[in-house]
């Protein structure tokens, strides 16, 4: 089964994952095609914005609820910090090779884009971020 040959077994934790994720990313798309949508903020700062915005419900909710982290170390916010980094960086340039060269549409962008940070995210997240 490829799941378990990389380490993945659709448990509690993966489901809390989702949930949580699914959670923010829906915010960062919200807020991201919001912005595009009436105009207030072009593709890559609505992008930035929304992904900042998302950020801040998946921390709470991937230490508290997924990880279940109770301790308070400056190392998981820290390392979180860089992982969010990584990722703003990470999906603002697959937005960009998105539309400019590939000539996708910005909305589908934003969403391909958010699916593959996620998935790097999920295996940051438990190997290095909140261990």
């Amino acid at each position: 089964m490829i799941s378990k040959g990389l380490g993945i077994e659709f448990n509690t934790q993966v489901m809390r994952f989702l949930f949580v994720g699914i959670t923010s990313t829906l915010v960062y798309l919200t807020v991201t095609n919001s912005m595009m949508f009436y105009r207030l903020l072009p593709t890559i700062p609505a992008s930035i914005l929304g992904y900042l915005l998302g950020i801040s419900v998946s921390y709470y909710g991937q230490k508290n609820f997924t990880f279940n982290c109770s301790e308070n170390k400056n190392q998981f916010i820290v390392r979180f910090i860089a992982l969010s980094i990584f990722g703003i960086v990470a999906n603002s340039t697959i937005i960009h090779l998105l539309i400019n060269y590939i000539d996708i549409n910005k909305y589908i962008s934003t969403f391909f884009s958010a699916a593959t940070v996620a998935i790097i995210n999920y295996f940051i997240l438990k190997m290095w971020v909140f261990k």
